[in-house]
């Protein structure tokens, strides 16, 4: 996979017509009987050629954003918020002290910039709802912003998500399978 200008993705392929379906997109035939595909390297592109199968696509997170905040982010970091943009659902299970929270951080805060989504839910638990993840919100992202209230009665935390919009925060240690809804 070559990246063209900080503008396209190019890789080689036997049946480019697989790659008729993204919009942004332009086949050239090589000498040898082969072609290469051009896709213009934003986010929906990124993912519709991973599900495709298209291996090592990386995310447009690596070149469009600015990375806020007074900590530079670490090669794994990128790594993790790269992950977190390129998947509609994930899990990060990276041990403790490698930068999770400013990692998922940064990944939400991409994804807003971009308008693919207006809220984000963070489920932690509440021994860490203060000391890890508004202490990052307000060193990094300090355009965003969070406020918890705790209800001890329903076990929820009820708080403007971490983004600004309405939302509830579950604690951890009480969600069950009712919570979850996929």
């Amino acid at each position: 996979m070559e990246i063209l200008e900080d503008k396209a993705l190019i890789f080689r392929t036997r049946n480019p017509d697989k790659y008729s379906i993204i919009p942004k997109h332009k086949v050239i035939e090589r000498d040898d009987g082969g072609f290469d595909v051009a896709v213009y390297w934003g986010l929906d592109e990124c993912r519709v050629l991973r599900n495709l199968g298209v291996k090592d696509v990386p995310s447009p997170i690596t070149r469009k954003y600015k990375w806020p905040g007074r900590y530079k982010p670490m090669h794994h970091q990128i790594e993790t918020a790269a992950f977190l943009t390129m998947h509609r659902k994930a899990f990060v299970f990276s041990e403790p002290g490698t930068g999770k929270t400013l990692a998922a951080l940064w990944a939400a805060d991409y994804l807003m910039q971009i308008k693919h989504v207006r809220r984000v839910l963070i489920l932690c638990p509440l021994s860490i709802m203060q000391s890890a993840w508004l202490a990052d919100l307000s060193n990094s992202i300090i355009h965003r912003f969070g406020q918890i209230r705790i209800d001890q009665r329903s076990q929820t935390m009820q708080a403007p998500d971490m983004f600004g919009k309405p939302g509830i925060l579950y604690r951890f240690d009480s969600l069950t399978h009712r919570h979850l809804h996929f």
